[in-house]
């Protein structure tokens, strides 16, 4: 797959270099990111930086410009969670996942119908309001995390987008599965809860009606 320098891409090699880093290391890695300023950053990156200090958007757009910089995608015909479908994702997405890879990986999960366009975003971590879905123990954290404390507030920012964001718990395939299959099942149950919280106001509003009828036919 090609690899262009997008913003994004810059920002989550610094989440990287923080997370997972071990004591031994935090001096190193502080050393490394001495200096770094947000601004070189941004004079560096490739493709259209409309939101460069909001990460949610920010990474949406670089990823659909690095979209189309990859060749074709020749999808099974088959729509939904079929063995054909995961058999396809097995053989084009395997091994460590970059993040970009990551998002592909859902991306084409949403074409082939497996999951919905909303699922996709929260699987990424970039819905405006994002439920809590994880099993933090059945996804890969960073054991630690270190940044400098003079680095620049706008690369904290997005260190701290990455920190939360549920893509970065799924380096993989089978862990992108089992985070899409949380997010399905805690969507089934929003969506039960606001079905029967529906249910309700509608048997008040009978109700009161039924009250106000019967008051009127009192009188």
């Amino acid at each position: 797959m090609i690899d262009l320098t997008f913003l994004s891409q810059s920002m989550w090699n610094i989440y990287s270099s923080c997370a997972g880093t071990a004591k031994s290391d935090i001096n190193a890695v502080a050393e490394s990111l001495m200096g770094m300023s947000f601004q070189e950053l941004l004079n560096s990156a490739g493709g259209t930086l409309r939101a460069p200090t909001d990460p949610k958007k920010q990474l949406m757009d670089d990823y659909y410009a690095w979209k189309a910089t990859q060749p074709p995608q020749y999808l099974p015909e088959s729509k939904g969670d079929t063995e054909e479908n995961r058999a396809y994702l097995r053989r084009n997405f395997s091994g460590q996942l970059s993040v970009m890879e990551r998002i592909y990986t859902l991306d084409t999960m949403r074409e082939m119908g497996m999951i919905t366009e909303e699922e996709m975003r929260e699987a990424i971590g970039v819905n405006e309001f994002n439920i809590s879905i994880v099993n933090i123990k059945e996804m890969d954290m960073p054991l630690v995390f270190a940044q400098p404390m003079d680095l620049d507030p706008a690369i904290v920012k997005w260190n701290e987008f990455f920190l939360d964001a549920n893509i970065s718990r799924c380096p993989t395939l089978d862990k992108l599965f089992s985070m899409t299959q949380s997010v399905r099942e805690t969507f089934a149950m929003r969506d039960a809860a606001k079905g029967r919280n529906e249910q309700q106001t509608a048997a008040q509003e009978v109700e009161s009606a039924l009250n106000v009828l019967t008051s009127r036919k009192a009188s």
